[in-house]
């Protein structure tokens, strides 16, 4: 019993001393992260607070918030738009910060799967305050035009902003589209089209059943709509949009 209780009180004192060390190292640090044999910390101004270190240690960190593992971002992005200028698409975009950022590639597609770089813009590197860009698409393609930004950080690393879509038509040609995307969906589906007159949306299963339909008014801009078919059961289905002198039929799966 005696042996059991001198190993408790030892466990005790060595932990206590493992977090008033590592208490002296946040205290005494002036730099913006601490290394330690836990690893690199992160911490800023705050209240004192009993916090449980990596080796599951509870430390005192007086004087500072929690510390955590340090995640480098390389870019925050803000807003990203789109806008038709003329015969142009101007596309904008800004970011809160950027670290080690090299290079933004824009890039388009025509049925939201298959992206092409069509221009690239410098990064600003590194910076912690707002900044601004925007680029041009002087040939934009007939029809639905899908972009999105593709950031390249100095080491290789990328991510990716949201991806928007813009209509440009060709008056030569009649305003008669449609387009599903994902075509792999698991809940919902998003639909854009433009037709010259009302038409009329058809769900039919894999025997050419109706499962549902909707009414789609003839307007002057493109119309989009999300659609949820989460209740479905799994399996294909096509859409079948039709109008007086149109039909355009497009396949999806659901899982």
């Amino acid at each position: 019993m005696k042996i059991s209780l001198f190993v408790l009180f030892f466990f005790i004192i060595s932990k206590t001393m493992t977090a008033q060390s590592l208490e002296r190292e946040v205290i005494a640090s002036t730099g913006d992260y601490i290394e330690n044999s836990y690893g690199f910390l992160s911490f800023t101004v705050g209240e004192a607070t009993i916090q449980l270190a990596m080796d599951g240690t509870h430390i005192l960190t007086q004087g500072f918030q929690q510390p955590y593992t340090n995640v480098v971002i390389p870019v925050e992005f803000g807003d990203f738009s789109i806008q038709k200028q003329d015969k142009f698409v101007k596309l904008n975009w800004f970011t809160y910060s950027e670290r080690n950022s090299l290079r933004f590639d824009i890039e388009r597609s025509d049925d939201a799967k298959s992206f092409s770089k069509i221009a690239e813009i410098k990064a600003i590197g590194t910076s912690a305050v707002r900044h601004d860009y925007n680029a041009f698409d002087k040939s934009p393609l007939e029809g639905i035009n899908y972009y999105r930004l593709r950031q390249i950080d100095v080491d290789g690393r990328e991510s990716f902003s949201k991806t928007l879509s813009i209509y440009f038509d060709n008056p030569n040609n009649p305003k008669n589209w449609a387009h599903i995307f994902p075509t792999s969906v698991t809940n919902e589906v998003v639909i854009e089209c433009l037709f010259n007159n009302d038409a009329q949306l058809t769900i039919t299963n894999i025997l050419a059943i109706p499962i549902r339909q909707w009414a789609i008014k003839k307007v002057s801009n493109p119309f989009q709509q999300t659609l949820l078919i989460g209740d479905l059961p799994n399996g294909s289905y096509f859409f079948i949009f039709k109008t007086s002198d149109t039909q355009i039929v497009h396949k999806i799966i659901k899982q």
